[in-house]
Order: structure tokens, then sequence, then C-alpha cells
């Protein structure tokens, strides 16, 4: 399948940022975005040198049927965040388009084997919890060669009514 047939389904645009908190005022005063929910991500990720924590402080914007997300990145594998980027020069710096996997956790399972199949670069995988059947899980494909940014494959479990945000989290309230 080719990258464009893929982006059928984006729902996000992520940022990164230095500053979280500036970066939601920044989006709040000239973007318009005012319904952040924030929150420290915490979660192991497989990466090329195994399995590391990464943490993160996030903020999560849903506008219509689209998210807006800021990241800053705070412990572990937070190159994938900060490389090759100035953060000190931009509030807001384009990092990922967000694509949704809708369905059953096998969904999820065939789109990874896609992508793989195809060649995809796969730099960063939630690892699913041990012994228990995932809620959420987040995948970044390296894109940064062709297009310039990562691309995000997103999926949640079905109970979690439709509500693409991290595991457990929904928009201005813990489930």
């Amino acid at each position: 399948m080719n990258l464009i047939d893929r982006f059928a389904d984006i729902f996000q645009l992520s940022y990164v940022a230095k500053d979280r908190d500036r970066a939601v005022d920044v989006a709040r005063d000239k973007l318009g975005i005012g319904n952040f929910f924030c929150f420290d991500g915490k979660c192991p990720v497989r990466t090329r040198d195994g399995i590391e924590q990464l943490d993160l402080r996030v903020a999560v914007a849903n506008t219509g049927t689209h998210q807006f997300e800021i990241i800053e990145p705070v412990s572990g594998p937070t190159w994938i965040y900060t490389q090759g980027r100035d953060l000190d020069r931009q509030a807001l710096a384009l990092h990922h388009v967000g694509i949704a996997v809708v369905g059953p956790y096998a969904r999820w399972e065939e789109t990874m084997a896609r992508l793989r199949a195809d060649g995809d670069e796969i730099v960063q995988v939630s690892e699913p919890p041990a012994g228990e059947a995932p809620m959420a899980m987040f995948a970044y494909v390296d894109n940064r060669a062709t297009l310039g940014h990562f691309t995000e494959y997103l999926w949640w479990a079905p109970e979690m009514n439709g509500t693409p945000t991290m595991p457990a989290i929904l928009q201005g309230e813990r489930a």
C-alpha cells in the first residue's frame, strides 16, 4: 500500500515543544485551541536499543474529528522528538501526523506486519502490558527523508468509545 493511501485515516497533528505549558498558551492565543487536557505520559517503548521507559508531558485537544497534540519530551528515548529540531527557536515544531488504526487488536497486528513488509522503518512502538490485553498502542515510522516528519499509527480498544488519546484517558477526564 502506498503512503498516501495510508493517510486517509489521519486524525491528529502532533507538535513537539521544549515547554508544553508555553506551547499550550501559544496554541490557545494564536490558534484558538483552548480545550487541552494535560497529563504526564509514562510508558515502556521498544526501540532499536530494546525496551526503554519513555516519559513525556503531553497536551491533547480534540477539535471536531481531529486532535491537536503537544509533546514535551522529558526522559528516555527522546531523540525521536528532539533530533534535528531547534526547540529554542520555536514554541511548536511539527513532529508527526497520526493515523488511526480502527478495529480489533488484530487490525493493529496486521498494520504493523504490513508496514514491516513494505519496508517502513518503525523506530519506536509501545510495549504491550505483560499478561494484559492492550488498551492502546502506538508506533512511529520515520518518514523524515521523504516527508520531513514521522508518521504515528495509533490503535485504541473499541471499548474506549473511539476516543483517540492515551490509554484510560478521555478528553478532560480520567476513565
